[in-house]
Formats: structure tokens, sequence, C-alpha cells
């Protein structure tokens, strides 16, 4: 059996392979930077936003004597068949001491259960809140250059669906089904993001451009969401162009950061805010925050 060899590269003899072989060397180096570059959402960074036209800055503030009353809201029980206030503040509190919360795996395990409370809340006579993980968004934005475009998952999309058979389908293939659905079968509520343990602040990118890229894709003016680690929340807003009426690609703010706090003493006030968010996810009028620019 001949043994196998690898090709050399030709002498400098053979001048037309030479040149040949150079041509197809710098077409291969040179290839990639001409080709669209697809980056997931993940690798978006501040100067990723300037590029696309997405402004971004921390304007969200909570209006002073407002915090009484999302932490009422946040203590509104379920209806019967939803999880209780008290239930769900004694599951978390057994999952600290129970579950290491050290891990993304950790983070997620929380944010389930606090999603899963808030989506009880939000039920209603013939509609329901569901949440899809991972749900994909395919690449919408482009830099300048026109180099780069960006796509990826977004950790969790709550969205309200009517009672019936619609519903039952979009569970079962939730972006096929979403995409295609009529206007009067759906209305998105928020997006979360998963962010890193220890400084929600660096996927602040991450979030605009998913966001901006969810929007969109939907045909949506004005979203609201937040990034977590499930035991640190920070809320946010993002505005199209649409919204805007100028020539900007969309507008991010953002709020400080919210903890659950040692015994869960800010429970109350964090699901306050994410019922709020949910139900007023298309609205760009604030209950409870106020806007700086």
């Amino acid at each position: 059996m001949p043994s196998q060899q690898s090709l050399s590269p030709p002498t400098a003899d053979d001048t037309s392979l030479l040149l040949a072989y150079v041509l197809i060397c710098s077409a291969d180096k040179v290839r990639p930077l001409l080709e669209d570059q697809k980056m997931l959402f993940s690798k978006a960074n501040t100067t990723t936003l300037r590029e696309i036209g997405i402004h971004f800055h921390r304007g969200l503030v909570l209006s002073r004597d407002k915090r009484g009353e999302i932490e009422a809201e946040g203590k509104v029980n379920a209806t019967a068949s939803g999880l209780s206030f008290d239930t769900t503040h004694r599951l978390i509190s057994f999952m600290r001491n129970n579950v290491s919360l050290g891990t993304m795996a950790g983070s997620r395990t929380l944010i389930n259960v606090i999603l899963l409370h808030v989506t009880s809340m939000l039920q209603t006579q013939g509609w329901r809140v569901k949440i899809f993980p991972n749900f994909s968004v395919k690449a919408t934005f482009k830099t300048d250059s026109g180099k780069q475009s960006f796509s990826g998952l977004i950790d969790y999309v709550l969205v309200h669906l009517p009672l019936g058979a619609f519903s039952e389908i979009a569970l079962n293939n939730s972006m096929q089904a979403l995409r295609s659905a009529p206007e009067k079968d759906k209305t998105t509520t928020p997006i979360v993001i998963v962010a890193k343990k220890n400084n929600l602040v660096r996927a602040i990118p991450q979030a605009a451009i998913a966001a901006a890229s969810y929007c969109k894709q939907q045909s949506l003016s004005v979203l609201r969401g937040c990034i977590t680690s499930g035991e640190q929340w920070v809320l946010f807003i993002y505005r199209g162009p649409d919204a805007l009426g100028d020539s900007a690609t969309g507008k991010f703010q953002f709020a400080k950061q919210f903890s659950l706090g040692k015994d869960l003493c800010n429970l109350a006030f964090v699901v306050g805010m994410l019922r709020d968010m949910a139900n007023n996810a298309l609205n760009y009028d604030q209950k409870y925050f106020s806007y700086e620019e």
C-alpha cells in the first residue's frame, strides 16, 4: 500500500505552479475578512453597540416613595393554582441552604423558581404567561463594516398566550409558533438575560443587542427586560428607532442593580418589579421608575 504523503509547496523552478499556490493561500487568508462573521450576542461589547448605533446608559431611576407600592405588588398571591408568596419564599430559602448557587446551573435553578412564581401571579381569565428558555434569535444587525452579524439565544422569553390549542403548540415548538403567530395570539413580555455571576453590568451589551434583535424580528418598538444572576437583578428598557423617531438604531436604558438581600428581605420588591415589567412590557411609560437623560 503506497504511503500517504502531504502536499508540499512547489519549488521556485515551477513558476506557474508557484504563482497558483500563492494565489490560493492568499485567497484562504482574505476570504474570512470578506465574509460575514457570525457572532454570538455574548461576544458583543460597548464598541459593538456604538458601531450598530445603539445608545446605552443607566437612565432608569426608581422614583421616590414607590418602594412600598412595589413590595405590596410583589406580595399579591396568585390564583389557587399558582404559587403563594410564602411558598416561594420558603422554597428559595431551602435552595439557599441546600443548592450551590455559585454556578450558572445553580443560578438558573433560582431564576426558574422566581419566574415560575411571577408567571403564576399573571394568570388571567383566558390568558397564561409561558416561559420559553433558550429562545433562538436570527442574525439581524451588522456592524458598520458589514463584516459581523449577531445572533444567539435569549436565556428566557416570557410570552402572554391565550388558552387553547395554540398555547400547547407554542410550548412544543416555541420558535416556529411564536414567529408565525397572529398578533391577536401573542403579546411579548420580558426578556431575561442570564449574566455572569459577579458582574451583571458586563452583560449589558449582550442584553442590548439581544433585545434590539428580538424587537426587529418581532416588529416591536419598545421592550422591557432584565439581566439577572438569580440573586441580583438589573432592569432595562429598549426603544427601537420607530419609538425614538430619529436615525439611531435604538436606545437602551437600565436601572441600578437590586439584590434579593439577606434573608430574602428584598424578594417582594424584586417580584413586584418583575410583575410590573411583565404587565407593561411594551409600554415606555413607567409606573415606578423615571427616566434621566
